[in-house]
């Protein structure tokens, strides 16, 4: 809305020293004069009410938006603690699991180092295989294993140069007979063949593993006993 302006400036107003004409007609013109200033005042009010309105209405606005901002701020204050603590949980959770992975190790490391003190075989048990199954002969040579499916084994770190040692291997048969074992390339057994795994049976295999001095790894393993457990 445009500010009001007055139409024009007030006539001049009659005055005593006038004569009787003249006094009339001024008086005439000053009267008539004020029906437009009463309109002009009127818009004037109104304007200045529109205004200050508008005004008051800008800052509720402003005002409920700067609420708004806050308390979206706020949510997402909110949330962002929220996560932090989730996140401090879940690290302190991680931490005592890793704490509880390395008391386990630690003893089951000096339970080895005791075992081989003693002249004892260190049992590694592997759980239930199948697929393609490394044995590490560092981390155990009394090996334990379940075997659900077709399995082929391999073995790493085995006696150094001019070195032999022995392994055995506790497997049994969880596949209900199906289960093939395929052994590493060379290994030797009585009569040129491994022999076939008691079908839900545990065998004991005995190995003599020796590597010479160009490094070469000899594997010779029987059935040392058949459906022990």
């Amino acid at each position: 809305m445009a500010a009001p302006d007055p139409s024009s400036a007030p006539p001049t107003p009659p005055s005593r020293l006038d004569d009787g004409p003249a006094f009339s007609s001024k008086a005439d013109a000053f009267i008539a004069w004020f029906a437009p200033f009463f309109s002009y005042l009127t818009a004037a009010v109104t304007y200045i009410q529109t205004q200050v309105q508008a005004v008051v209405d800008a800052g509720l606005d402003n005002a409920a938006q700067n609420a708004a901002d806050a308390q979206a701020a706020a949510g997402t204050a909110s949330n962002a603690a929220d996560e932090a603590v989730e996140a401090r949980d879940e690290t302190e959770s991680l931490r005592d699991d890793a704490q509880d992975y390395r008391d386990q190790a630690q003893a089951a490391a000096a339970q080895a180092a005791a075992a081989q003190a003693n002249g004892w075989e260190v049992v590694q048990d592997l759980g239930t295989v199948n697929g393609s199954v490394a044995v590490d002969l560092s981390a155990g040579t009394y090996i334990v294993a379940s075997i659900d499916d077709d399995v082929t084994w391999s073995f790493t770190n085995p006696p150094p140069d001019e070195a032999a040692g022995g392994i055995t291997m506790e497997l049994t048969d969880a596949s209900g007979g199906t289960a093939v074992h395929t052994w590493p390339a060379g290994t030797k057994w009585p009569g040129g063949a491994a022999p076939t795994p008691t079908s839900g049976g545990t065998d004991l295999l005995a190995f003599a593993i020796r590597t010479d001095d160009a490094s070469a790894v000899t594997l010779v393993g029987t059935r040392a006993l058949e459906n022990v457990l």
